[in-house]
């Protein structure tokens, strides 16, 4: 009997020590993992980068693969040629180029007109002083009285030569070719003063529409928009590749074009999960 009420004492005792101990748990707005209490506070999708293998260059979104191998080497025909009897023969293709012509002036590939320059009429040249002359390399040269030479007593005639190199010319003396200041140049309106088919003169300039038209390398003749050329040679070495692959000198080169492996980056401190960056306040439990 003693026992037994010893026994219940202590059931009484744990009850009551069970009871009293405090539950831990988490804040509002905080989930318990693990027995800590955690919170998303920020999330956003990574920035992407574009992963390519070593040996393929990037390009954006894709990743580019260059392949270029040895041509096989062989006796034989060039591309568009048929072997008989030891020679080459048959007719060669290439696409004609676009060019352009003008009927008259020249082509100005920068604007895709024709510029032309039409010859109006000398230009005027004016000096300064009454007696100057104005020269055609657009200088004025200034004139000197001429010099006079004496003959008989009360005879006097102008003389028909000027010292110093000049020139003697109505009366006076000037210094030639090289004038000694810029002559007073004008052309008619919407004319200028410039180098033309008839040398310096007015011209006035103007654009004209070229006319478009097909090219062929020299040898070829052109049909549509083709060049051809009629081909009779014997056969030799030649360099061929598979059918996806081009011919550049003796390799053959093909471009295979693969999308780049998505990749998702995100700053320090900051969970990645898929593609989202995620950012958590974790606590201990309370």
């Amino acid at each position: 009997m003693k026992n037994m009420k010893k026994m219940l004492l202590i059931l009484l005792l744990l009850l009551v020590v069970c009871g009293c101990k405090k539950k831990l748990k988490c804040p509002e707005g905080y989930n318990e993992e693990n027995n800590k209490c955690v919170k998303e506070v920020e999330r956003f999708e990574g920035e992407i980068s574009y992963i390519c293998d070593d040996n393929t260059i990037p390009d954006g979104e894709n990743c580019i693969r260059e392949i270029i191998v040895p041509a096989e080497e062989v006796v034989g025909c060039k591309e568009g040629l048929v072997e008989e009897n030891g020679n080459c023969v048959g007719t060669l293709k290439e696409a004609a180029t676009d060019a352009y012509k003008c009927s008259s002036g020249k082509y100005n590939s920068s604007t895709g007109k024709c510029d032309v320059v039409t010859y109006v009429s000398k230009a005027t040249k004016t000096c300064k002083e009454e007696n100057d002359i104005a020269l055609d390399n657009g200088k004025c040269a200034a004139a000197h009285p001429g010099a006079h030479s004496y003959g008989e007593p009360g005879e006097v005639d102008p003389a028909t030569e000027c010292c110093c190199g000049d020139t003697f010319r109505n009366g006076w003396c000037y210094s030639l070719p090289n004038g000694n200041y810029d002559a007073t140049i004008t052309c008619p309106t919407d004319s200028k003063y410039t180098s033309g088919d008839k040398g310096k003169a007015c011209y006035k300039e103007s654009t004209i529409d070229a006319t478009p038209y097909k090219k062929c390398n020299s040898g070829y003749t052109l049909n549509g928009n083709e060049c051809t050329k009629t081909v009779k040679e014997k056969a030799s070495k030649v360099y061929k590749c598979e059918a996806d692959y081009t011919l550049n000198d003796k390799n053959c080169e093909k471009t295979e074009i693969e999308e780049a492996r998505k990749e998702y980056n995100c700053p320090d401190n900051y969970e990645k999960e898929g593609n989202y960056c995620i950012k958590r306040d974790i606590r201990d439990m309370e």
